[in-house]
């Protein structure tokens, strides 16, 4: 086990992901201004810091080693999921604690933001790989930016700006996640017919 975290530079990624949190604490009510179809969307800084987070705990999965890892289906695939289950609840943690002090509304929203951010980027690392997990992300901020903001205010789906209330966006960021767990997990079994981490 000692060897797995090591290759993975475990310690490193959290300590980048803290980091990130509390820059996220200090600036992120700061606004991100995205155009779409020439409306501009405003977003805080702190729901992209969550996305970069997230990537960070994904792309934590990626293997030094792939080869090795292929044929493994104990050790390395039980520390695999101990390893994302540690990540993705560190993850959490940073998100929730750098928006808490803003408010306790705030903190379920970012909370919320950064599940869905996750899902994303497990798709993308199960589809694709681990390394290129930011590509989920990416595409989620195009389908917010376009599409997020019907008539100027949050729709009620939109997992990054609709209020805590809302169960729809509470939904869509569950499914993201699950979507992601299970196309990593078929990938890492090899049931997508894609070549295994």
């Amino acid at each position: 086990m000692k060897l797995y975290v090591r290759s993975r530079r475990l310690l490193a990624a959290g300590a980048l992901m803290a980091v990130i949190a509390v820059i996220s604490a200090v600036i992120g009510t700061n606004m991100l201004t995205l155009v779409s179809r020439g409306d501009p969307v405003a977003v805080p800084y702190l729901l992209v810091l969550d996305a970069f987070i997230a990537v960070l705990a994904v792309g934590s999965l990626g293997s030094p080693v792939p080869a090795m890892d292929r044929g493994d289906v104990g050790v390395v695939a039980r520390a695999r999921w101990l390893h994302l289950a540690g990540m993705g609840a560190l993850g959490l943690l940073l998100v929730v604690a750098a928006s808490l002090p803003r408010s306790g509304m705030g903190a379920l929203e970012a909370g919320r933001a950064y599940l869905a951010w996750l899902g994303l980027a497990l798709l993308a690392a199960g589809i694709l790989r681990e390394s290129l997990a930011a590509i989920g992300p990416l595409a989620g901020f195009f389908v917010i930016a376009w599409f997020g903001h019907p008539a100027g205010a949050p729709a009620p789906w939109n997992w990054e700006q609709a209020p805590a209330t809302m169960l729809t966006s509470w939904l869509v960021a569950a499914g993201l996640l699950a979507a992601g767990l299970l196309t990593c997990a078929r990938r890492w079994r090899g049931d997508l017919g894609l070549p295994r981490p």
